[in-house]
């Protein structure tokens, strides 16, 4: 789960160089993305290969709040929807676009969100994102063939599960509803004191975080804009509960057969292109519960399947695609020993130590450039 487009191109050899050769771009232009995963494709630029929503289906009034602050590029990465009515012809556009699936954020309401659904069904295109406000719950959602749902499910603003918790999640498991709980992005965000995130912001050098040499300005500057805008929330919930919460719930929902998937929410703050992963795999064991073999299975088979790759990728395997990373220690006695990377099999090229470090050396290089 990463948004891209042309401002993040230089980042695209870092998720190569840490092991990831796959992303789901969740909300960009269309046009800027997709010229990038051609490249990727051609051999023109090292960089994963990229599924995309293209811009992502919102409520028309949230939009009309984002105009009084994002520029007019920024607002061409959203489809505002203001009735049922503007579903269908919101949806063939994207479709015609060639999108690869389709990222609902905002919803106006119930009737919205259904025929948002309908004409996802009609165009067979899978329906994917947040959670959906209380017009709707995540039951019906998932009902109406909402195939993943990302982020905190148990938050603010959000229509609770039912109290029984176990006939619920059995429904997700007969939907084939799939989970992706970004907890690195809320970790980042809100659980990350405030000045701690300031002080990244402006270690410029990475010395702090090495990682921190590979964030843009334009990618601060976003940070820092998210930063602000939580300085001026009103209410403070309990989010270091929330956390748990969700992460209580979602082991329960896999320990039933629900599938979760990893993603990171590039974009947010303190989520790291490439290394985002890496992270949020070390939570799905310290804070889920999972093993790190479930773990690992949740970055690679699973989604995997999920894309209708799973012939292809997502395993090591006689007949499928050399789509790997070496490691030199053993992620089953530590899950953090995914970042000792000792090459990467990706888009039929095999890329050594040396040669991924070079890559990020480009990349580094790249990021200071930019304005």
């Amino acid at each position: 789960h990463v948004h891209l487009g042309q401002e993040m191109a230089y980042a695209l050899p870092v998720f190569v160089a840490e092991g990831v050769t796959h992303v789901r771009d969740m909300g960009s232009v269309f046009e800027e993305t997709n010229a990038l995963r051609e490249d990727i494709a051609q051999g023109g630029r090292v960089g994963p290969m990229i599924r995309t929503s293209g811009p992502i289906l919102e409520s028309a009034q949230f939009v009309a709040r984002l105009a009084k602050t994002m520029s007019a590029e920024e607002l061409e990465t959203r489809v505002p929807v203001a009735s049922p009515e503007e579903a269908a012809p919101a949806v063939a556009g994207l479709a015609a676009m060639g999108v690869d699936f389709l990222k609902i954020r905002t919803v106006g309401s119930r009737e919205i969100y259904l025929a948002i659904a309908k004409a996802a069904r009609e165009h067979h295109l899978a329906l994917v994102g947040h959670a959906p406000p209380p017009t709707i719950s995540i039951l019906e959602a998932a009902a109406a063939g909402q195939a993943s749902f990302e982020h905190y499910i148990d938050s603010p603003g959000i229509k609770p599960l039912p109290d029984d918790h176990v006939a619920a999640i059995k429904q997700f498991v007969k939907f084939g509803t799939h989970f992706v709980p970004t907890l690195v992005s809320g970790v980042g965000f809100r659980l990350t004191p405030d000045e701690e995130v300031r002080a990244a912001l402006a270690d410029t050098e990475g010395t702090k975080d090495p990682r921190r040499k590979y964030v843009s300005a334009k990618l601060v500057h976003f940070w820092t804009q998210q930063m602000d805008m939580k300085a001026q929330e009103q209410v403070k919930p309990d989010y270091a509960g929330i956390h748990r919460r969700n992460a209580a719930l979602f082991l329960q929902m896999h320990d039933a057969g629900v599938r979760l998937m990893t993603g990171t929410d590039l974009g947010g703050p303190l989520v790291y292109p490439g290394f985002g992963v890496h992270d949020e795999l070390a939570l799905f064991v310290s804070d889920i519960g999972l093993t790190p073999a479930q773990a690992l299975d949740a970055a690679t088979r699973v989604p995997a399947e999920f894309s209708g790759q799973g012939d292809t990728y997502g395993l090591i395997k006689s007949g499928f695609a050399a789509d790997f990373l070496l490691v030199e220690k053993n992620p089953l006695d530590d899950i953090h020993n995914t970042s000792a990377i000792k090459g990467v099999f990706a888009n039929g090229k095999w890329i050594d130590r040396a040669e991924a470090d070079k890559l990020l050396e480009i990349a580094a290089r790249e990021a200071a450039k930019l304005e």
